[in-house]
């Protein structure tokens, strides 16, 4: 039996939750810290859960936790991280795994350093849709791709005194707090990119960095891309697509059809539509995650995996302050975890 303990109950806590009572075996939510007493309470009592913390570095030091996953914000993550492989245990990490590539960094080599499973949630990858796109990428379904999209749209509006506000706290704005699962999607099926540009504009009632970012991405394939994220449509609670074009096909998935795949190949006068089994993200992520600890295997969203799509969201916002395209440095220094 794998004992997870949830370090911070935000509303993101009870998906991860769910996932892992989904999951089954072998894990169980065993305990929960938040510095918030309140909703530290009210999350055992939704799930059950008789042990609770409000300070992390108690419920590390109890050896009937086995892993953690850590939903706090992100100036948090670093430390959180340092604690929790310095106790012992495995992490799951929600996205992004950082707001600096140092910080990254950081965390990759406390990971090494104590030999356990870390994991980003950029859950995403685990999205029985975006699987199923994966796999018809890699299989050659589609050809070579040469022109690919991606978007999501939110109205995303904090609370006054939220961190969500703090581009301090967040490392940013949409393109760190929602954009990097949209661009991760990308670097998984399109592969690396090499070059960016980008646009950004505010909405300082909402939040002090970028309600939405639009980029053009170039791809070490030779492929091109877009990119579009916007915090600030009145429409709850979110909308998002992906188009890939390659040489035999395009793929789109959009909300006009949830659940299904619009898949057009060389030929067809028209598209196919493709029914994917239903499957809550989560559920699959916790899954993949146990298995990685029984099994000593690289997670699909390592570390590494959640450093790069970090890199990325950095150039874009690197080339949005300064008007000019970036170029993405080599993969080859990033420390292995």
């Amino acid at each position: 039996m794998i004992r997870v303990g949830m370090i911070g109950t935000g509303g993101i806590a009870d998906m991860h939750a769910r996932g892992i009572r989904e999951a089954s075996d072998p894990l169980q939510l065993v305990s929960a810290c938040d510095i918030q007493e309140v909703s530290v309470r009210a999350f055992g009592a939704r799930h059950g859960l008789d042990e609770i913390y409000t300070d992390y570095h108690a419920l590390l030091e109890r050896s009937a936790v086995d892993a953690v996953i850590i939903t706090l914000p992100h100036d948090l993550h670093e430390a959180a991280c340092a604690a929790a492989f310095g106790r012992g245990k495995h992490v799951l990490l929600e996205k992004p795994i950082a707001r600096t590539l140092t910080e990254a960094d950081a965390i990759l080599a406390a990971a090494a350093a104590s030999g356990k499973t870390l994991m980003i949630g950029l859950n995403e990858r685990y999205t029985p849709v975006h699987q199923q796109i994966a796999a018809m990428v890699q299989a050659g379904a589609l050809g070579d791709l040469f022109c690919v999209h991606a978007d999501h749209y939110q109205n995303f509006d904090p609370p006054a005194g939220s961190w969500w506000r703090s581009a301090e706290a967040v490392g940013g704005g949409c393109t760190i707090g929602s954009g990097i699962h949209r661009l991760d999607l990308l670097r998984w099926y399109a592969g690396e990119i090499e070059e960016v540009f980008a646009y950004q504009t505010t909405d300082p009632r909402r939040l002090e960095a970028e309600v939405a970012t639009t980029a053009v991405l170039k791809f070490r394939s030779g492929a091109i891309g877009e990119f579009l994220c916007n915090w600030g449509i009145y429409r709850y609670p979110y909308c998002e697509s992906i188009v890939l074009s390659g040489r035999l096909g395009t793929i789109r998935s959009d909300d006009s059809y949830p659940g299904y795949l619009l898949l057009s190949r060389r030929g067809d006068q028209d598209g196919a539509l493709q029914e994917i089994r239903p499957e809550r993200p989560f559920d699959s992520m916790w899954r993949h995650f146990a298995h990685c600890i029984t099994t000593g295997e690289p997670p699909l969203t390592s570390g590494r995996e959640g450093r790069r799509s970090l890199e990325l969201v950095l150039a874009i916002d690197q080339a949005a302050r300064t008007d000019a395209p970036v170029r993405l440095s080599p993969f080859a220094a990033i420390p292995v975890d």
